[in-house]
Order: structure tokens, then sequence, then C-alpha cells
């Protein structure tokens, strides 16, 4: 036994060791692969904290022992005052109020023009100082002058000095005449894409402002009008009548036997009044003049009709016109036929146009007359 111990422990010692250690810490053929262990995590040394400075303590400081409060001297209480009586205030008395003047018109003030119904009271009041209305008509709009003096030709409002044979003259520029077969195309003269040729030029001078206006006109206001008849003055396009010795003063639109009501307002200046007598003279020409009035009730129903119609136009009520041609037919000593006049401004009202229809009822007496009497204050 002895001897097989010895003989173990030699041959133990003849294996090399590694070869030995492999043998002794080889796995099991069947057994699981070996697991490798996980390294610990390397902790890093925590680091050693820094000294903190020590920290004086704050001393408290010392509190002062309040002091005693000073005796305050004693307020003797202040008697009230008695009130001094008030004197008694009398009630002052209100100013009289003085009453405001009417302004008075400055010269560089429009006076306001008096209604359609005032002026027929300022109409009326003038009683026989009035005489007539002013008849007018129309001479035609104004034409720009025209006559150059010398021999200077007119042309675009200005004149120019003649352009001389074989050139026609362009404002202030002559320019020469086509050729027979040639096309003028302002500047040059053309007949194909091969035969055209460039006009010949030359300056005649600027224009001048021309003299005056053309034989049978007369220069007005910058115009040149047609000359009004006879005892007619021309204001624009409108000849006006002159007051001769039959037809009294001068006063605007009208004439008057007393110079002195000429201040009226309805006589001094353009108004409602002035404007319905005009259109009244208008009327009369519209269906041929009195003549044809006073021969055909038809004329004079027409005449009616317009007047009335010029009265609407201008403002005036129903009262007002019944007032005033109620007035015109007593200057003329006729009757006054209100019911037609009232049925010719209801018409009127309605209708623009005179219609026989309209006016088929009508009653016809005393009607010629009061119509009349209206173009009897048209002078």
């Amino acid at each position: 036994m002895k001897f097989i111990t010895a003989l173990f422990l030699v041959v133990l010692s003849t294996i090399p060791q590694v070869a030995f250690a492999q043998v002794l810490t080889a796995p099991p053929t069947n057994a699981p692969p070996p697991v490798e262990p996980t390294p610990a995590p390397v902790v890093e040394p925590t680091p050693e904290p820094m000294p903190q400075p020590t920290v004086e303590p704050t001393p408290t400081p010392a509190v002062e022992p309040t002091p005693e409060p000073m005796p305050q001297p004693t307020v003797e209480p202040t008697p009230t005052p008695e009130p001094m009586p008030q004197p008694t205030v009398e009630p002052t008395p209100a100013p009289a109020v003085e009453p405001t003047p009417e302004p008075t018109p400055q010269p560089n003030e429009q006076p306001v023009q008096a209604s359609f119904s005032q002026q027929i009271d300022q109409f009326i009041a003038m009683n026989t100082s009035f005489i007539c209305w002013k008849h007018t008509y129309e001479r035609g709009v104004g034409l720009v002058p025209s006559f150059c003096e010398g021999n200077k030709v007119f042309q675009n409002g200005l004149c120019y000095e003649p352009c001389k044979i074989g050139f026609t003259g362009d404002g202030p520029t002559c320019l020469q005449d086509c050729q027979p077969g040639f096309q003028d195309q302002l500047r040059s003269c053309w007949k194909d894409a091969m035969n055209w040729y460039t006009k010949d030029y030359y300056d005649r001078g600027v224009g001048t402002i021309p003299a005056g206006c053309a034989a049978g006109y007369e220069y007005q206001d910058c115009l040149c009008y047609k000359p009004c008849f006879a005892n007619y003055r021309g204001i624009g396009p409108l000849c006006w009548r002159n007051c001769d010795n039959t037809a009294g003063s001068e006063c605007a639109f009208a004439c008057v036997s007393d110079a002195n009501v000429c201040t009226t307002t309805m006589l001094s200046e353009e108004n409602s009044l002035a404007s319905f007598f005009t259109e009244v003279d208008q009327a009369f020409m519209r269906v041929g003049g009195p003549m044809l009035v006073q021969a055909y009730p038809r004329s004079a129903l027409e005449a009616l009709h317009y007047i009335a119609l010029a009265a609407i136009r201008n403002g005036a009520t129903q009262d007002d016109f019944l007032r005033l041609s109620e007035t015109v037919a007593q200057k003329d000593n006729v009757t006054f036929p209100r019911e037609a006049f009232q049925q010719a401004y209801q018409q009127a009202t309605n209708n623009t146009v005179f219609l026989d229809a309209n006016y088929a009822n009508i009653n016809m007496e005393n009607v010629t007359a009061a119509v009349l009497a209206y173009r009897k204050l048209i002078c």
C-alpha cells in the first residue's frame, strides 16, 4: 500500500502543472459554458469636502432705553366768537333788456331776396307807379370775334399773314400743297410706296387776336352778337326794350312813371317775379302773339296754361297766382274769372304741355280779356 501511494506521487510529479490544472478545471462534456463574471463598476473615491470658513456671529446691537415722554402743556379751549350780524342785501333789479336793433346791411352783403308772395305785395303796393315789364327776345348766342385787320386771314381764333401761292396755312406754319395725284398726309404727299415726298414749309409768324366782329355783328363782352332791333338794347343773348317817353323811366327790367320806386327790391335785381313776366312774354310768342289770343279762344287757353306753368316754375303757389292774376285784371278793369285761372294752375301742375281735352268744360267768359291783361303789362 505504501508502494502504490509512492508510485502515484511519482506519476503526478511527471505531469506538467498547467495540463494538470486544465484537467482539473475542464468542464464536463455536457456542462454549460462558463459565465464570465461581470466586473464590478469602478467607484470613484468621494472627494473630501472643502473646509468652510468659520462665520463670526454678528453681535446684537445694544437697544437703548426709550426715553420717557415729555409732559405736554395743557391747552385751554379757545372760545368760539359770536357771529357778526350780516347786513341785509337788497336784491339787484334785473337790467332792462334793450331791443336788439336790426343789423344794418353792409355794402358787401347781398340783400335777401323776397319770396314770390312778398314780391306780389310790392307789385300791388306800387299801384300806378309801375307801368310795364320790358319786352325781350333772343338774338342768338355770341360768336368769337373773327375780324382781322389788313390782309390777315382768320384761322383757329387768331389772325395770320396769308401764305404764298402753293402753300396752305396750319397755325404759324405754311405747308406746301401736294401735286395732283398725291394724297395729303399732313407733312408729306403720298401716292404709293415708291412715290412720296416730304412737304416744303416755312414759318409765317405767330397769330394775333382779332380786332373785332365780322360784318353784321356787334362786339359785347368778348363775343359778337347780332344787333338788336331799334329801341331795344342787347344784354348777352337777349334784347330788352328801352323805356321811351310813353313807357316811363328805366328801371332794370321794368319801366316806371316814378323813378323813386326803382329802389324796390322787386325792380332793382333779377328775381322770380321779373323772370315770371319774361316767361309770360314768351308764352304769348309761343301761341302766335296777342292777335291770335284775341281771335281764337283755344290760343287764349293755351297762353293761360303756359302763364300758369311759368308761375309754378318761379315758385308761386296757387294763392300767389290767383292774387297776382286778379291784380293784373283789375289794372286793366277786367272782371277776373277765378275758376278758370284756378283750373289752369291745377292743369299746369300735372301737365307741362297744353292739351285741349283738359279744358273742354271750362267757362270762357272773360278768360281772353284777363289773359290779354297780362300782355298789356309788357311793353
